[in-house]
Order: structure tokens, then C-alpha cells, then sequence
């Protein structure tokens, strides 16, 4: 077994936990039409691989964990009132 592996069993199988080494997360920017601007992006957390277990084309099957981190940015015009917050000038 490699460094840095960590061996565990996912539903009987044998498997490894496999460390990330380098992520560059990039987002996804997504323009609707009523003006809002989306941003999305998978932010992994963890990697296994299952031990001698091949997809149909001999690549080896993995495991992700991950998060979706979502933001959107909208027109004041499109905001709850009820919800802005407003700033008081002094």
C-alpha cells in the first residue's frame, strides 16, 4: 500500500482513502436573463478508490465526497424589501 493511504472497507469492498495533493476550484458563472449572476463550484472533500474495481473501460472506479458552494447576486429590484438592509449616512 502507497503512503499516505488510508485502507477501509466501503460495502465490503476494500478500498482506499486517497489524499488530495493540489485542488484548484473553479467556479461556474451563471448570467440568467432577469439579471442574477449564479456561482457555483464543487469543493471535494474526500477521495476513495475501490480496490481492483474497473469501469467497462479498465479506469478505476472512485469515490467523491464533496460540497456545492452556491452564491447568487441579484438586482435590488428583484430582493424582498423586507429584507434590505439599510445604511443610515451620518
Amino acid at each position: 500500500m502507497a503512503k499516505g493511504y488510508t485502507r477501509i472497507t466501503h460495502e465490503g469492498s476494500p478500498a482506499l482513502i486517497i489524499p488530495i495533493r493540489k485542488s484548484t476550484e473553479r467556479q461556474s458563472d451563471i448570467e440568467l436573463e432577469d439579471g442574477s449572476v449564479i456561482r457555483a463550484k464543487l469543493a471535494l472533500v474526500r477521495v476513495t478508490r475501490l480496490v481492483e474495481q474497473y469501469n467497462s473501460d479498465g479506469i478505476p472506479l472512485y469515490l467523491v465526497q464533496s460540497n456545492n458552494v452556491v452564491t447568487v447576486e441579484s438586482m435590488d429590484s428583484l430582493r424582498n424589501p423586507k429584507t434590505r438592509l439599510e445604511v443610515e449616512v451620518h
